[in-house]
């Protein structure tokens, strides 16, 4: 059985990122823009010395849950 199948609409995950053991270089909001409808979207981003490049809908104030975007960059 597909693992597809087995989810339902009412399910819900919770991604929760721990924080990169790395310092934080820079954050703030920067636009994104949409990969099916091409516009652009303001996103709160976190650059971490290890490269992790971290994107959320809004500010997380600590906490890491639910990132739209995780990215490593060099």
């Amino acid at each position: 059985m597909a693992i597809a199948s087995q989810v339902s609409p009412q399910m819900s995950i919770n991604l929760v990122i721990p924080p990169p053991t790395s310092r934080v270089v820079k954050e703030g909001w920067l636009y994104k823009r949409g990969e099916h409808i091409k516009n652009w979207r303001p996103r709160y981003f976190i650059l971490f010395e290890d490269g992790s490049l971290i994107g959320f809908k809004s500010n997380p104030d600590g906490v890491y849950t639910d990132p739209l975007n995780n990215f490593t960059v060099r």
